[in-house]
């Protein structure tokens, strides 16, 4: 019995203990809890309501020629319009463009001066120099004249000049590639000129000057006279300065006839070279090189001009030689 009793006297002093142990543990839990909120609070996270505004800074606008400040932009607008150092400013800036433009003006009438300058003493060397061509060229130009007037006298029913024609290029050569080779090798030896100047003296140059429709009265300057078309039923004896109608009628024709049949055959060597499949192709290429060289040689008149100066001696206007030859056939008509 006493047993017991001190037994259960324990037992009740022990859960006190446990519930005073208890209860200090919970005591702790919240303090520290409590701590954490204050803590919190502190560092700025418990309560927002508590977070102080930011301060807020004012904007100034300056004036780049006074330093006057604004608080509004507004307000620095009408300021400019007004600013003494401004107006200063642009004053100056103003003045100084008007210089330069006057300086700019200044400089391109000195320019003009000097140009018309050198105008006048061009055309003073011109006058001197056609003053003396005058004197010295008279005795040519009333030969020139003196040609044109037998002619039209004497051969005025000779036939209008014409084009030189497919059928007269045949004459060449018949055969396409042989002419191709012929205008190769002679280009490759330097007397494609001479090669192609023979075949126009073959066709225009006649035995009977009453036949022939072109002459040249002065070789120095490459000077013609041609039987001309007017309309499409009479034709006329005109001169031809530097043989511009001559290259026309003659030369121009019969280059472009030779152009397109190289073109062609230039396509058709580089045919050749894609489909040799590593083979010798030297001479092929050889023969392209000289077909792009005689191309361009025409295009820039080169050849041109080198026919019309080979050509030129052939077609003369000798006055008494022709005489001659006149009387001579006359003579032994009778």
């Amino acid at each position: 019995m006493k047993l017991e009793l001190i037994l259960k006297q324990k037992k009740k002093t022990t859960d006190a203990e446990d519930s005073i142990s208890n209860s200090t543990i919970f005591d702790k839990i919240s303090t520290n809890l409590c701590s954490k909120d204050s803590y919190k609070t502190h560092i700025g996270l418990g309560n927002k309501s508590k977070i102080p505004a930011q301060i807020k800074i004012k904007k100034t606008y300056s004036c780049e020629y006074c330093n006057e400040t604004f608080t509004r932009r507004n307000n620095l607008g009408r300021h400019l319009k007004y600013c003494i150092k401004k107006k200063k400013y642009d004053d100056e800036n103003e003045l100084k463009k008007e210089l330069d433009n006057k300086n700019k003006e200044v400089e391109i009438k000195n320019k003009e001066i000097e140009y018309y300058k050198e105008t006048v003493e061009h055309y003073k060397e011109e006058i001197e120099y056609y003053r003396n061509l005058v004197t010295t060229a008279g005795g040519i130009i009333k030969k020139s004249m003196n040609t044109l007037s037998y002619v039209v006298n004497n051969y005025n029913e000779a036939p209008k000049i014409k084009e030189l024609e497919g059928s007269e290029m045949k004459l060449l050569e018949n055969n396409k590639q042989k002419l191709i080779d012929w205008i190769i090798y002679n280009h490759n030896h330097k007397i494609l000129h001479k090669y192609l100047g023979d075949f126009i003296i073959k066709v225009y140059k006649k035995e009977k000057p009453s036949e022939q429709s072109i002459w040249n009265t002065d070789s120095s300057r490459l000077t013609y006279i041609i039987k001309d078309l007017i309309n499409n039923k009479s034709s006329k004896w005109k001169i031809d300065k530097k043989g511009i109608k001559t290259k026309k009628f003659l030369i121009n024709p019969l280059l472009n006839h030779i152009k397109t049949m190289l073109d062609d055959n230039q396509k058709i060597l580089l045919g050749m070279v894609e489909k040799s499949k590593g083979l010798d192709i030297q001479s092929i290429l050889d023969k392209v090189k000289s077909i792009i060289d005689i191309k361009s040689s025409i295009e820039d008149n080169i050849l041109c001009d080198d026919i019309l100066r080979y050509i030129t001696p052939h077609f003369y206007f000798d006055k008494n030689k022709i005489q001659k030859i006149e009387y001579l056939k006359t003579k032994y008509k009778k």
